[in-house]
This record gives structure tokens, sequence and C-alpha cells, in this order.
């Protein structure tokens, strides 16, 4: 019976997650506030929020490469991680139907909830595996 190490694919998982939110992070410090028009987003006088979330997108990058260099001994912030990505996507799916019904949104949204889904589903398969060897 070949059992397969499912913590290599959540490290993937994770390594990509990070790669997500770096890219978010640099492109939400570096371009121009008025470009968000484009996305219906409201334009700011001063991108402090933007600057903010590209600040934050970068530091839970930290998080996902802490995690993903060794899944199988990260248990307490792979949790954290599913927490983090299923708060985003309750509050950014509340934000598109209450506050502003932009299309990124609530793609936004969604993305950051199946992220949290396939940590949590991988997390859980890789527990399982390591506990039949």
């Amino acid at each position: 019976m070949v059992i397969k190490d499912y913590g290599k694919y959540l490290s993937v998982l994770l390594w990509l997650v990070a790669i997500h939110s770096i890219i978010v992070g640099i492109c939400l410090l570096i371009i121009p506030s008025s470009f968000l028009n484009y996305f219906n987003l409201q334009e700011y006088k001063e991108n402090f929020f933007q600057a903010q979330g590209g600040a934050f997108h970068l530091g839970v990058s930290i998080a996902y490469c802490m995690a993903a260099v060794n899944p199988n001994r990260s248990a307490q912030l792979i949790k954290f991680i599913i927490y983090l990505k299923l708060l985003a996507f309750v509050f950014l799916t509340t934000y598109f139907f209450f506050v502003l019904q932009s299309w990124l949104i609530l793609v936004s949204g969604i993305g950051d909830g199946l992220m949290g889904i396939l940590i949590l589903v991988l997390f859980k398969i890789s527990k399982i595996a390591n506990n039949k060897v």
C-alpha cells in the first residue's frame, strides 16, 4: 500500500497562496488608486487603506511561507491560516452584499473561501495519513 505524503501537497498549496498574497500585496502598494475605478471601487484621495491592504497581504504571506516550509510541524499556524481565509471570505462577501457590489470584492471573497477550504481539506487528509503511518 502506497501512502502519499499529503504534507507535500499542502506545502505546495501554501506556497501558491503565499505567492498570490505577495502579488496582491505588491499590486495594492504600487498601482495608483485611480486604477481601482476600473473595478467599481471608489477612488480615495489618500490611498492609506489600499497601502494598508498591501502591507497586510505581504505580512500574512510570511505566515503562509512559514507554514509551507514544514506543514507537518505547523498545525497551529495552519489552523490560524484557515481561520484567516474563512474570515476574509465572510468579510468580503458581506461587504459585497451590504456595502459595495464590485465583482472584484465578490471574486476575492470566493477565492479566499476556496483557498481556506482547500487548505483545510489537505490539512485534515495530511493529519489522517500521518496517523496511519
